[in-house]
């Protein structure tokens, strides 16, 4: 990563951070902090939310919460 040749260290002068955990994160320099997104969860629950929604099972607005899962590396 650029910022490990930089003038501040990670993660003592800097905490860097990601979303959606993409496999080049754990293999980073250092190995980088970032948050799982249920992306295969999130669109089944989305299309199933539609039909039932079209359905009239639910009232509008919907409100619906998925898990997520924070992978701590060095980075932060």
């Amino acid at each position: 990563m650029r910022y490990s040749r930089a003038v501040c260290a990670s993660p003592q002068d800097v905490a860097i951070a990601s979303i959606d955990n993409i496999d080049f994160a754990e293999y980073a320099t250092p190995p980088l902090t970032s948050v799982h997104i249920p992306k295969f969860e999130i669109g089944w629950v989305a299309a199933k939310t539609l039909v039932d929604v079209r359905q009239n099972k639910y009232p509008l607005p919907v409100k619906i919460t998925l898990p997520f899962e924070l992978m701590a590396r060095q980075s932060t």
